[in-house]
């Protein structure tokens, strides 16, 4: 959420600029993003810029807070409503309803974040607002209101400039930023954009249209606000402020005043606004923004955007953003996004009522817990405190418990005539086991296909497609270790002086395992080990106390280990309850 204040130091607009270059080919005859093999080849790998992963775990993550801090540069974009009777929040030193659009926070607790104060006596001004219709929304997931360099910020620029603006990542830049969106969307009827930093936020355009005030709360504030420059600034009427400032985002280039340095709040308020913004770190997330999945779109999508292919080569996939996109990439995006906001388009007239949120998090609740106590077993049971010797390891053991645990995870599709054949148990042909892998990847997706496939938007054609491709993998792993298994314990029986072999075999599933896992990225394995105290929570560094950030002063807040901007965000214990500076940091 940002401050109501900094309206007054913001530079003029910054025009939406003109796409150049001819319009793309319709998407109305667009191929599938991929196509998947039906051979069912325990040795065929997934491709290595396969993406079908990277938008299943996208589609599982929305509007919840720890995966979309985990992996901060979004790469969705999904329109969706506000429901009528939803309370909001703002705060701001004066009284004033906003005439211009402004930032709302879902909670009061990350509203309470930005109470200061112009002087001692005056306080801080909470506005409630409550819905009195059904707004209509666009949401950015990442950590898209991060006012940080490194790419949180992209897909937004995209939208409004049609191009990446790196100077406007600031916070400076929000003001033309919510001006150019909220100007943009106007053609579409869009009342706002959901975004995301400590907790969720709405950027209303209009605070006189669809909300009404349920109280103006006068609260105190240890903060007090220093003096703040008046420079000029354009009227958003006169022809004038649709140039952009010859300094970009920020002050205009006249003035000759610096940006103050803005006082933090004190350290309760910070904790309960992190306190507020784990309230919805996993599923259903924020659960007051309605998501219209049949209108979902993903950078992650090869066909629309494979000029971002390239871009992600050789990178982790915190590290992934938009830079590099083409510009006719850039144009399709313009394009798809008419196709899915504009009036009379295939979109708003088609789409199944599949829930593909609940599809998405069946599959993930069924193996995420699953794979993480199979890769334990495989590692021999060890002990997660930090340096501790690992334990001699029984292999045989070791192969007999993951073989079982493996044998109960598929049970549902393990078929009688699935096994391994006895005149040539020795062979490494894993064939017979083919049937099992099948109906473990097609159980949830094959009878969609072929009941709702007339219905299915692009869109959902998308991420059903992702799902197809995640689970495959899962599945080609899974049942391939379970086959071997099977193989191996029928032809050396424990005790057999064949030690070596079953090494060889647990190393092997112990890796296959792990790959798998990194494959898929999924944020549940990210987490503090071992758990925290009762008077702690699990913290997972990110806007604003993780990140150096020279405008704002450290001030009270406690000062959490440095996490580069370009590193993987680790998790630690924090305090609740005071002394809140104390903190354990694992490894």
């Amino acid at each position: 959420m940002f401050f109501g204040l900094l309206l007054a130091l913001c530079a003029a607009l910054t025009p939406h600029a003109a796409i150049a270059g001819q319009t793309p080919l319709s998407l109305a005859k667009a191929q599938s993003f991929v196509e998947l093999d039906e051979a069912w080849d325990f040795g065929q790998l997934p491709l290595d810029n396969a993406t079908g992963h990277l938008i299943f775990h996208s589609v599982a993550s929305l509007l919840q807070h720890w995966p979309n801090t985990l992996y901060r540069n979004g790469h969705s974009i999904v329109p969706g409503t506000v429901a009528p009777g939803t309370i909001l929040y703002r705060i701001s030193p004066i009284p004033d309803i906003p005439t211009e659009p402004d930032w709302v926070a879902t909670d009061p607790e990350h509203a309470a974040f930005f109470c200061h104060a112009v002087n001692a006596s005056s306080g801080c001004w909470q506005l409630t607002l409550m819905t009195t219709r059904t707004l209509k929304v666009l949401y950015f997931d990442g950590t898209s209101a991060a006012k940080m360099s490194g790419g949180t910020m992209d897909s937004q620029d995209l939208v409004i400039w049609s191009r990446l603006r790196p100077e406007c990542s600031g916070a400076l830049g929000e003001f033309p930023r919510i001006r150019d969106l909220c100007r943009w969307g106007r053609k579409y009827g869009l009342d706002g954009f959901v975004r995301m930093e400590m907790n969720f936020e709405l950027m209303l355009c209009d605070f006189h249209n669809g909300a009404e005030v349920v109280s103006n709360l006068n609260l105190p504030s240890s903060d007090i606000l220093p003096p703040l420059p008046s420079p000029e600034i354009p009227s958003p009427t006169e022809p004038e402020a649709l140039l952009p400032s010859p300094s970009g985002c920020g002050l205009p280039s006249t003035s000759s005043t610096s940006p103050p340095s803005l006082p933090l709040p004190n350290t309760a308020n910070v904790f309960r606004t992190t306190e507020s913004g784990s309230w919805h770190d996993h599923y259903p997330g924020e659960h007051r923004v309605h998501l219209d999945l049949t209108r979902f779109m993903s950078f992650f999508d090869t066909f629309l955007f494979p000029s971002l292919i390239s871009a992600r080569a050789g990178k982790a996939r915190w590290e992934y953003r938009l830079e590099g996109i083409t510009e006719e990439d850039v144009q399709m995006l313009q394009q798809r996004l008419e196709d899915l906001l504009g009036s009379g388009v295939e979109e708003r007239t088609r789409g199944s009522d599949v829930d593909w949120r609940a599809l998405v998090r069946v599959i993930m609740t069924r193996y995420e817990k699953r794979l993480e106590i199979l890769h334990y077993l495989l590692r021999g049971k060890p002990s997660f405190e930090h340096g501790a010797i690992m334990p001699e390891r029984n292999w045989t053991a070791i192969a007999i418990d993951a073989h079982d645990y493996l044998g109960g995870m598929l049970n549902p599709y393990i078929v009688r005539s699935a096994v391994p054949p006895t005149d040539n148990l020795r062979s490494t042909n894993l064939s017979w086991a083919k049937p099992v892998f099948k109906a473990c990847a097609t159980t949830h997706t094959a009878s969609l296909k072929a009941a709702f496939s007339s219905q299915f938007t692009r869109s959902e054609r998308l991420i059903l497609e992702s799902i197809q491709a995640t689970e495959k993998e899962l599945c080609r792993v899974l049942v391939h270790a379970w086959a071997d298994s099977s193989q191996l314990l029928k032809t050396h029986q424990p005790g057999s002086g064949s030690g070596c072999l079953f090494e060889d075999a647990v190393r092997r599933w112990e890796n296959e395992i792990s790959g798998l896992m990194d494959w898929l990225g999924w944020d549940v394995w990210v987490t503090c080990r071992p758990a925290c105290g009762p008077e702690e929570m699990c913290y997972l560094p990110g806007w604003l106390f993780a990140y150096e950030n020279p405008k704002l002063p450290h001030g009270p807040v406690p000062k959490y280990p440095p996490v580069e901007a370009e590193g993987r965000p680790k998790p630690f214990c924090i305090r609740e309850v005071p002394p809140f500076t104390e903190n354990r940091q694992f490894h």
